[in-house]
C-alpha cells in the first residue's frame, strides 16, 4: 500500500515536471515568434522611409540645386541603409544589429540635415508636393518609433520569461537555444536635430559672409565678397535673421 502511494507521488511529480517543461517551451516559442514578427514590422517601416527619399530628393533638387552635398549624403546614406538587413534568425547577433542601427541612424542624421536646410527655402516648403512628402515622412518616422517600441516591449517580455527560475532551469537542461535577446537601442543624441551651423559646416566650406553671420572668424587671406543683392539673398537662405552682413569692398 505504501509502495503504491509512493509510486503515485513520483508519477504526479513527473507529470508536473513534464507539463512545466512543455509549458515553458511553448511559452518561449510563442514569445520568440511574436518578437520575430515584430521585427518584420520594424524593417517594413524603415523600408517605407527609404522609398520616400528619392521623391523627396527630386523635389528638393529642383528648388535647391546648389545644396548638392547635402542631397548626396542623403542618397548615399539611403543606399547603405537599404543594403543592410537582418533576418529574424540573426536578431541576437550583436554585430549585425549594430550595423543595422548605425546605417539607419546615419540615414536619420542625413535626413535631419536636409530638413534643416530645406527650412531656408520658403518657396519650396510651400509647395503641395513637398508638404505631402513631409507629412508622409513624419508619419513614417512616427511609425518607426512605434514599431521599435513594440519590438523592445516584446523583447522585454521574452527576456523576462527566459530569466524566470523554472524556465531558466529547463532552458539549461533541455533547450539551450533560447538565449537572452538584444534590444533595438537608439544611439545617444539621436533624438536631437542638428543645428543650422552644423549642417552648413558639414555640407561645404562657408563663404566669409556666412562665417560672419554664424560668428565664425574669417579665413586667413580671404576678403569679403563685394556687396550686392544676390549675395545678401544667398546668405538669407542660410539664416532667418533679418540682417545682411555682406559689405562693400
Amino acid at each position: 500500500m505504501k509502495k503504491n502511494y509512493f509510486l503515485q507521488i513520483c508519477l504526479a511529480i513527473l507529470v508536473i515536471v513534464v507539463i512545466s517543461i512543455w509549458s515553458s517551451y511553448n511559452r518561449l516559442v510563442r514569445l520568440e515568434e511574436a518578437r520575430s514578427s515584430s521585427w518584420g514590422d520594424v524593417q517594413a517601416a524603415y523600408q517605407r522611409r527609404s522609398d520616400l527619399i528619392p521623391n523627396l530628393v527630386e523635389v528638393v533638387k529642383g528648388a535647391a540645386s546648389y545644396e548638392q552635398t547635402t542631397l548626396t549624403k542623403v542618397i548615399e546614406a539611403r543606399s547603405k541603409a537599404t543594403s543592410v538587413t537582418i533576418s529574424p534568425d540573426k536578431l541576437n547577433d550583436a554585430a549585425s544589429m549594430q550595423n543595422f542601427q548605425a546605417a539607419q541612424q546615419e540615414l536619420s542624421s542625413a535626413l535631419s540635415r536636409l530638413m534643416v536646410v530645406v527650412e531656408q527655402y520658403p518657396t519650396l516648403t510651400a509647395t503641395e508636393n513637398f508638404k505631402n512628402l513631409q507629412e508622409q515622412l513624419e508619419g513614417t518616422e512616427n511609425r518607426i518609433a512605434y514599431v521599435r517600441e513594440k519590438f523592445n516591449e516584446l523583447t522585454k517580455n521574452y527576456n523576462t520569461q527566459r530569466r524566470k527560475a523554472v524556465t531558466s532551469l529547463w532552458v539549461k537542461l533541455f533547450y539551450p537555444r533560447f538565449e537572452i535577446q538584444l534590444y533595438f537601442e537608439s544611439q545617444e543624441g539621436a533624438e536631437n536635430a542638428p543645428s543650422l551651423e552644423k549642417v552648413i559646416s558639414d555640407a561645404a566650406p562657408l563663404s566669409e559672409s556666412v562665417r560672419l553671420l554664424l560668428n565664425e572668424p574669417p579665413m586667413q587671406g580671404v576678403a569679403l565678397a563685394p556687396y550686392n543683392k544676390k549675395n545678401c539673398e544667398r546668405i538669407h537662405k542660410y539664416s532667418r535673421k533679418e540682417i545682411c552682413l555682406c559689405k562693400k569692398m
